[in-house]
């Protein structure tokens, strides 16, 4: 795979749709304390993921519509994306997704 800081997309859909080719096929969310892997019956721990790149998208009509793409991996190799929003309101949990380490760059 491209190197992920070498990487640039347009859109978040782009960004999602080639990651899904390459594997991250796991949608990763934040509920109740915990993160669920959608479609593998499965919760993680913040320290059983490893955040392996971000990217940011900025909103066309408002800052509260920015968004961050996470492109993770599990230590069991799931491979998938979370979804956040940046603003006022957070989709994820704030203080969970600060749990996850993040691979150096």
């Amino acid at each position: 795979m491209e190197k992920m800081n070498k990487l640039s997309f347009d859109t978040l859909s782009e960004a999602q749709n080639y990651f899904l080719k390459k594997g991250y096929t796991t949608q990763f969310d934040t509920k109740d304390g915990e993160i669920i892997a959608y479609g593998k019956d499965k919760n993680y721990q913040p320290k059983e993921l490893l955040i392996i790149a971000d990217f940011r998208f900025e909103g066309m009509t408002s800052p509260e519509d920015n968004m961050i793409l996470y492109i993770i991996e599990a230590n069991d190799g799931v491979k998938g994306t979370m979804v956040d929003s940046v603003g006022a309101e957070a989709a994820q949990d704030p203080e969970l997704m600060r749990e996850i380490p993040m691979k150096e760059k």
